[in-house]
């Protein structure tokens, strides 16, 4: 092992400081050894390495740190090969897999080591979509963000998201919460951080900006996004479709979510520059409720719950909460996926929205309606897409109101409807 300039090609230095062999540790990948720690700490942002296995070919690193205290080897894409024996042949740029995180959630982001940075080709920053939205999913559901309950304000859901933001969530070798802004406003703080980290190659995890906005445009090359105020200008940003891979819908009109990776991008022209690599935008029920829709009807039910569950609360006292359900539940007799649960105490029951179903499908629905049973009974109700708005929310309200009526007349232990899933409208 040598050191060498933080230049290509390699220019070996001497440094007596420094003595390599004590980095037996780090190349062991061994982060408590204390004076290997110490050895890379001295190098980090100070010099390259050159590994001797390979005499004709031979292959850079440099020190990535990790956290406030652990720092590791990592190897440079494009400057050289180990042989085929090397302990470092596979330290990637992910380098923290030996850092164990006992607790938690890590979502692991995909990256390419290009000197001394993470920096992304704007041919495949759709790759990032998936991660993205796993990410935006747990935050969502571990923040109670889908969950309807009353008197929920803009307010309270920032501070349930803060909550589950600032626990043991990490992206790659980093904590979440020092990597996440809420508010695009952020961006140009985001921007200059990135830059920092970059000259510093301080750089080993993305960054993340999420918001609410309410309207979306799509332009001829672009796509733009807008977020009013009560007591400002609104704010608007531009993602450019050479840039960003962005993954939106916007057959439903806002508010949206959106949750954005930052990074250093390689554009077609071979330029670098910073900017959200990968973008997720989907429609919310409202701004107090940050779940995503996939229909009017659906966001019509889902505002109709939360205005019955705020009602119940202010004038019977009564805290009903629903959780809307997005994957399928599993009970005794297998899984069904009815769209809410709906409880009050101990007493619990299913709701669901046929829309446009087949016979096909409404016979499928009938199984799950037995397996559904278990939970505690519960009502659905029959809808058509093509309805008036006026009789949609009409069947709403009646299906609503009968299953909050069976709640709250149904005692402790007892099932609703007997235990059973019936049509209600």
């Amino acid at each position: 092992m040598q050191l060498i300039l933080k230049q290509w090609p390699a220019s070996v230095v001497t440094d007596t400081d420094i003595n390599l062999k004590d980095l037996r540790g780090a190349i062991l990948r061994n982060i408590s050894d204390v004076i290997a720690q110490t050895t890379l700490k001295s190098i980090h942002n100070k010099y390259w390495l050159l590994c001797d296995c390979n005499k004709t070919n031979p292959s850079a690193l440099t020190v990535r740190r990790l956290n406030q205290n652990h720092y590791c080897l990592v190897n440079i894409q494009g400057k050289g090969e180990h042989t085929e024996e090397c302990p470092l042949r596979y330290t990637s740029f992910e380098c923290d897999k030996s850092v164990k995180q006992s607790t938690g959630r890590k979502f692991s982001f995909p990256t390419n080591a290009v000197h001394e940075s993470s920096i992304y080709n704007s041919d495949n920053t759709h790759e990032l979509i998936p991660t993205i939205k796993r990410l935006k999913h747990y935050l969502i559901t571990h923040s109670r963000l889908n969950c309807i309950e009353p008197n929920k304000t803009f307010r309270s859901n920032l501070d349930a998201l803060d909550e589950t933001v600032n626990g043991n969530v990490y992206v790659n070798n980093s904590l979440l919460k020092d990597r996440f802004y809420f508010g695009y406003r952020n961006f140009f703080h985001a921007k200059e951080r990135i830059v920092k980290e970059l000259e510093s190659s301080a750089q080993s995890s993305p960054l993340f900006l999420f918001d609410i906005v309410d309207t979306v445009e799509r332009g001829k090359n672009f796509l733009k996004f807008t977020k009013h105020y009560k007591n400002m200008k609104p704010f608007s940003f531009k993602l450019f479709n050479h840039l960003s891979s962005v993954s939106c819908d916007t057959e439903l009109e806002g508010p949206y979510i959106i949750v954005s990776q930052m990074g250093e991008l390689q554009n077609k022209n071979g330029r670098s520059v910073i900017a959200p690599l990968a973008t997720v935008i989907e429609p919310i029920a409202n701004k107090q409720l940050w779940s995503d829709v996939s229909s009017p009807i659906m966001r019509a039910a889902i505002n109709k719950l939360q205005s019955t569950v705020d009602w119940y609360k202010s004038k019977l006292d009564l805290p009903i909460t629903v959780n809307i359900h997005r994957t399928p539940i599993s009970t005794d007799l297998g899984t069904c996926h009815p769209l809410f649960t709906v409880k009050l105490g101990q007493v619990e029951a299913v709701f669901d929205l046929q829309i446009d179903l087949s016979l096909k499908q409404e016979t499928q629905k009938s199984l799950e309606y037995i397996i559904a049973s278990t939970i505690g009974g519960g009502g659905y109700c029959v809808l058509r897409s093509d309805m008036s708005e006026g009789k949609i929310n009409e069947v709403l309200f009646r299906a609503i109101t009968a299953i909050m009526k069976e709640l709250k007349r149904t005692s402790e232990g007892a099932r609703v409807f007997e235990g059973s899933v019936i049509r209600l409208y």
